[in-house]
């Protein structure tokens, strides 16, 4: 494999007769350093024209990359490129997020409707709460746990234990 940047009139010639022009022989030689001999074998690719349905893939909104791609990547035939709409990313996240969805629509819009937010109604859910009260247990007001505090919890134990010792 050689790289010579001379090509002669026979090389010329030769390519001449697989199609490839003395501009795209130059080009691969001189500009890519194809060697010579893979420069005149390889025919050059044959670009196409798609006419009047790059137009048609406009008019429905459909740009002229997205088409070609469409054709020359995927293989898509020339009518179902040009015409069929644009993938929605985000109709199809919604779709799969449905899909995905551990607890009813219905039950978080009631979690919601009882002023529950998403993530509360998840931490209740994770702690072994029912559903259907992570969802319609309403949410302690500080005043309303304060109450609850002191009424249940190291106050209470101290007269308990203080009443065990007098019994005693």
């Amino acid at each position: 494999m050689s790289f010579t940047y001379y090509i002669t009139p026979q090389q010329y010639a030769e390519a001449n007769k697989n199609g490839v022009s003395p501009k795209t022989l130059e080009q691969r030689v001189r500009g890519r350093a194809w060697p010579i001999e893979k420069a005149i074998a390889t025919p050059p690719r044959i670009r196409k024209s798609f006419g009047k349905w790059t137009k048609i893939a406009n008019e429905n909104g459909i740009k002229s990359g997205t088409f070609r791609r469409r054709v020359n990547v995927y293989g898509w035939d020339l009518e179902r490129a040009a015409t069929q709409p644009l993938f929605d990313a985000s109709k199809h996240m919604k779709k799969v997020s449905e899909g995905n969805r551990v607890y009813p629509k219905h039950v978080i819009e009631l979690a919601e409707k009882n002023g529950i937010s998403y993530s509360t109604f998840l931490s209740r859910t994770s702690r072994g709460w029912s559903v259907e009260e992570a969802s319609t247990r309403r949410i302690m007001t500080f005043t309303k746990s304060g109450q609850v505090g002191k009424n249940a919890s190291y106050w209470s134990k101290d007269k308990e234990i203080t009443k065990a010792a007098k019994c005693s």
